[in-house]
C-alpha cells in the first residue's frame, strides 16, 4: 500500500469519525443543556465558572453536565 494511499484513507477516517462525533453532539444523544455546556466548554475553551455564569447554573453543575456529556459521547461512539 502506498503512502499516498495509507494518508488519504487517514483523512476519510477522521473526516468519518468527526462527523459520527458531530452528529452524536447535535442528534439526541445530549439533552440541551448537556450539549450548551459541552460546546462552551470545548469550542469557546471557557472554564466551567465562566460557563456557570453564562447559563445561569453553579460551576457544579457545569462540571457535573461535562462529565454526563462526555460519558454518553463515549457510550455513543
Amino acid at each position: 500500500m502506498s503512502s499516498r494511499h495509507i494518508e488519504d484513507r487517514r483523512r476519510v477516517e477522521s473526516v468519518t469519525s468527526t462527523k459520527r462525533l458531530m452528529d452524536a453532539i447535535n442528534g439526541t444523544v445530549l439533552k440541551p443543556r448537556e450539549r450548551d455546556v459541552l460546546m462552551l466548554k470545548i469550542f469557546d475553551d471557557l472554564s466551567h465558572y465562566e460557563i456557570a455564569d453564562r447559563l445561569n447554573i453553579t460551576e457544579k453543575t457545569s462540571q457535573r453536565l461535562f462529565a454526563k456529556a462526555i460519558r454518553k459521547l463515549q457510550d455513543a461512539l
